[in-house]
């Protein structure tokens, strides 16, 4: 495969704590500042620890931010995904010829190249380590009206986003499982242009 449809092998989902314009939806519920502590003259921020409510709200966030036209994951870049992925983004672009496209021809987070009118819901969270968590997802996009309901495809797509905790708060460290995982396919995708 010398193209990766991320709309065919991968399902996702995003929000970002901390951010302005993110708020949380009204049944979700919001920690509270984290305590400054000092320790000798320096001040430390305590953080609590990493929870699957704090992951399903980042999440949620993320995905919410599709609902600007002008949101892209890539444009955020270290406020999604983590060290590992953006690693790997930079060496495709570093390998990509100009005016050719890399390894990435779609949108990771959403499976998609168009966003438009994107729905998603988490559908089951589980912290996997003490700064992990895996957060499962079903995306969704309205049936055309041109359709007749009998004709519709299925427009879920299923999705696993796998979280890690960084200093700046949850980021993506990989989407999807197994032979899906986006992490594994842009590291597999470099190390064959490296030959």
């Amino acid at each position: 495969m010398t193209r990766f449809a991320v709309g065919l092998l991968l399902s996702a989902g995003l929000g970002f704590a901390g951010c302005s314009q993110a708020t949380p939806a009204k049944s979700e519920t919001t920690a509270p500042a984290p305590a400054a502590v000092s320790v000798g003259a320096a001040a430390v921020t305590a953080a609590a620890a990493p929870s699957a409510d704090a992951a399903r709200i980042w999440a949620v966030r993320l995905y919410d931010r599709y609902k600007d036209d002008a949101f892209s994951p890539f444009k955020e870049g270290a406020r999604v995904f983590d060290a590992d992925i953006e690693r790997e983004l930079a060496e495709d672009q570093r390998l990509t010829p100009e005016g050719e496209m890399g390894a990435i021809d779609a949108d990771p987070i959403c499976s998609c190249q168009d966003p438009t009118d994107m729905t998603a819901r988490v559908t089951a969270v589980s912290l996997t380590g003490p700064n992990s968590a895996r957060v499962e997802l079903n995306l969704n996009w309205p049936v055309p009206p041109d359709l007749a309901p009998e004709q519709a495809p299925d427009y879920t797509r299923r999705t696993v986003l796998h979280l890690v905790m960084t200093p700046d708060g949850w980021r993506v460290h990989d989407i999807g499982d197994g032979d899906d995982s986006f992490l594994k396919y842009l590291k597999d995708q470099n190390a064959s242009r490296r030959r």
